[in-house]
């Protein structure tokens, strides 16, 4: 019920403690600070009844602050567990849920804004990856759809001619540089080899 976060230097280690909570922590993700204006990242934990808490964090802060002292917010964002989450330029979260649904939030006004939500009934997501134009699209994994990405569902076993047409894909199916694509696995076989959801979203008009 608690998350340890460790900072490694060669003046010394430290460690910040974050919790205890009701249920366990599943994913986190960092929304890194912008600018002077900001003194620390925003941390958002998300816990496995669906609970995000999001937080205050920085190597600098004193070991001697609580959590309750660091803790910004925390609300309900599913009805299921939370697999996987994805911070989304500087200021928006992105969940991923067993429930069926994977649901982006805004958090500039220190709270939980809902902005959208995509789903597919019957379907629990285990795992997703947001892929953008600029994006180099490492870690999205050699099953991820290629060339010809439309809405709707796809499948992990896409079949691409060749490497290099297969990362032409990514970019060509994407026109503007609010446009991302969101791709997340998941089914009741297993958290592999599974059917894929991918959709083209334009993240500027959201």
């Amino acid at each position: 019920g608690t998350v340890r976060l460790l900072t490694l230097r060669r003046s010394g280690d430290s460690e910040r403690v974050l919790g205890p909570f009701d249920s366990p922590a599943g994913c986190l993700a960092r929304i890194k600070a912008q600018g002077p204006e900001e003194e620390a990242d925003r941390l958002c934990l998300c816990c496995t009844d669906g609970t995000v808490y999001v937080y205050r964090d920085s190597p600098e802060i004193s070991k001697s602050e609580g959590d309750s002292e660091r803790r910004l917010f925390s609300w309900r964002a599913h009805q299921a567990n939370i697999f996987d989450c994805q911070a989304v330029g500087t200021d928006r979260l992105l969940t991923c849920s067993s429930d069926g649904t994977l649901k982006l939030w805004d958090l500039r006004d220190a709270e939980a804004r809902h902005v959208a939500t995509f789903e597919k009934k019957n379907y629990p997501f285990h795992s997703m990856h947001l892929v953008f134009r600029d994006d180099t699209g490492s870690g999205c994994g050699g099953g991820a759809p290629g060339a010809g990405v439309d809405d709707g569902v796809g499948n992990a076993d896409a079949d691409a001619d060749a490497e290099g047409e297969e990362e032409e894909g990514f970019v060509s199916g994407l026109r503007g540089a609010g446009e991302g694509i969101l791709v997340a696995a998941g089914g009741t076989t297993g958290m592999f080899g599974t059917p894929w959801f991918a959709q083209v979203i334009d993240f500027s008009v959201l």
